[in-house]
């Protein structure tokens, strides 16, 4: 209890409570509980794939689905941290799917936001174990997936974290001038070198862009190829940007093999989402269902 006998023109007693060291005892504990507690966000232990791409916002409706390998050949696949059947699974997202709706107000509310699927897979994990849960979840009702990634520390705009490289444009700009210097400074060459220059060959077998469809597979050993033609991802990305061009866009369908580790398989994934593509179809993923 705090009196205070001034500052007031009646100049009566004021009894009021200070409650200013009582804020600052509760911020102190509020701090040691934050530090203190264990924050326990996953328990499942999963390597995740190092490839950078869209910063995403987890959002308590969202599903969190840890696939990983066990070791013989099967699959685990765990809803937060509890571990589910092929049959559990397609329950449980159908239940969460119906309650969110109706915690929005029902199926003809304006403007529902289904919640996302979000797949933390390991890196080793066999592609099988992955496209069952993504057929799983798209029979239950789920429009969205998303594959967490891990990037390397050290980012940059793509992430929105501070980039740590060092600074190159003052170097830049010191060669830029040591260039023209140099150019108006050497002698003009009046000499030249002739050689014949390769052409293309007009009978050259294009790998071809199918004007419906394309396919993508990853083979077990994680061979990319594209219409059954092994491809590095840049010449993939040239192909889909090229599919980009027609009208209309021709499908792409995607089908890795069921042995294909996750790692290649999400790199694939996160080269055909930068590229644009809109009309994207997993093939076969109807066969993984009851892989766990």
């Amino acid at each position: 209890m705090a009196i205070s006998i001034g500052g007031d023109s009646t100049n009566k007693p004021m009894s009021d409570i200070n409650t200013t060291p009582l804020v600052d005892v509760m911020l102190v504990l509020l701090i040691i509980f934050l530090i203190a507690v264990p924050v326990v966000v996953q328990n499942i232990k999963v390597k995740l794939p190092d490839v950078r791409f869209d910063p995403t916002t987890t959002k308590p409706e969202n599903v969190s689905l840890s696939i990983r390998g066990d070791g013989n050949g099967g699959c685990e696949i765990y809803w937060n941290r509890t571990k589910v059947t092929s049959a559990e699974l397609l329950d449980k997202a159908v239940a969460k799917l119906k309650l969110e709706i109706a915690r929005q107000g029902g199926p003809n509310a304006p403007d529902v936001e289904l919640p996302e699927a979000h797949i933390r897979g390991d890196v080793d994990t066999p592609y099988k174990c992955v496209g069952g849960a993504i057929f799983q979840m798209q029979q239950a009702g789920f429009a969205k997936v998303g594959f967490i990634s891990e990037p390397p520390a050290g980012g940059g705009v793509e992430d929105g974290e501070p980039m740590m490289d060092m600074n190159m444009t003052p170097l830049i700009d010191v060669l830029l001038v040591l260039l023209i210097m140099f150019i108006i400074t050497i002698p003009i060459q009046t000499h030249a070198v002739k050689v014949d220059l390769p052409q293309n060959d007009p009978n050259a077998v294009q790998q071809p862009i199918e004007p419906d469809k394309n396919k993508i597979t990853i083979d077990a050993a994680g061979v990319v190829a594209w219409n059954g033609a092994p491809v590095d991802d840049i010449t993939l990305r040239q192909y889909l940007d090229q599919t980009k061009q027609l009208d209309p866009e021709p499908e792409l369908h995607f089908q890795p093999d069921a042995v294909a580790r996750y790692e290649t398989v999400d790199r694939v994934l996160a080269v055909i989402k930068r590229s644009g593509v809109s009309k994207l179809g997993f093939i076969g993923n109807e066969q993984y269902r009851n892989d766990f």
